[in-house]
């Protein structure tokens, strides 16, 4: 309790002073809806992610980014716990377009933050805003920018997985896009379920591509992204 209240806390802090930051990056971006983040948008948030996490009790192993494609991908992973958030910030390279719920609307400089890496807010109540936003990742893949899905939809706070949402998977499919999948392990440790002021080492390995096509069926696709994000976890956790 003690560290979830410190790190909380820090994060705060860590928000309010890089609030200019934000605003400048903000300012500088290219207007285009589609555009990359800038460049000092992208040096600053992974410079702040990164030593955040360090600071936050989180040592992190990250493997397999030779497997990152140079074209557009639909990222799929686990979402263990809230520190899943800050990683993939830097350690996919170049921030995705995240699909994010649209509560987090109301987190107010990390809305900021959600603009200049030009989030997609999703409205999972609301089946017609929920398309809407699929179409929306959908354009932003074919004008060649990447999406980043966490298909369980929420935090399992916890090992296991929970089930996949087809999001991810049909805007995958509809467009013909290779998926990158990446296993996360041990991130709930860090600040949902950790209670005592320790460093815990979390890893974070990036798979092959998988090749999709418009004939797939989204449910095959699911179920074979997975099976291969729970066998890189149990492959993990067997070399510990």
């Amino acid at each position: 309790m003690i560290k979830s209240i410190l790190i909380l806390l820090i994060g705060i802090i860590v928000m309010v002073l890089t609030s200019p930051l934000a605003l400048i990056a903000y300012i500088i971006q290219d207007k285009d809806k589609y555009a990359p983040t800038s460049r000092f948008g992208v040096k600053v948030l992974q410079a702040i992610t990164s030593w955040f996490c360090r600071f936050a009790g989180c040592d992190y192993v990250i493997e397999g980014r030779e497997n990152l494609p140079d074209t557009p991908a639909v990222y799929a992973g686990n979402h263990q716990g809230d520190f899943d958030a800050f990683l993939i910030l830097f350690a996919l390279g170049d921030p995705k377009v995240i699909m994010v719920k649209k509560e987090a609307r109301v987190i107010p400089i990390a809305h900021l933050w959600m603009l200049v890496i030009k989030c997609i807010f999703v409205d999972r109540k609301n089946h017609e805003k929920a398309l809407a936003a699929m179409k929306q990742s959908q354009d932003y893949l074919e004008h060649g920018r990447s999406i980043l899905y966490f298909p369980e939809g929420t935090r399992s706070q916890g090992p296991d997985m929970g089930p996949f949402k087809g999001g991810a998977f049909k805007t995958a499919v509809a467009t013909g896009t290779q998926i990158v999948p990446f296993a996360i392990d041990g991130t709930y440790k860090v600040f949902e379920r950790q209670r005592t002021l320790v460093r815990e080492t979390v890893k974070f390995h990036i798979l092959p591509p998988v090749p999709v096509s418009k004939d797939d069926d989204p449910k095959e696709v699911s179920a074979k992204v997975k099976q291969l994000i729970q066998d890189e976890l149990d492959r993990m956790r067997a070399e510990e």
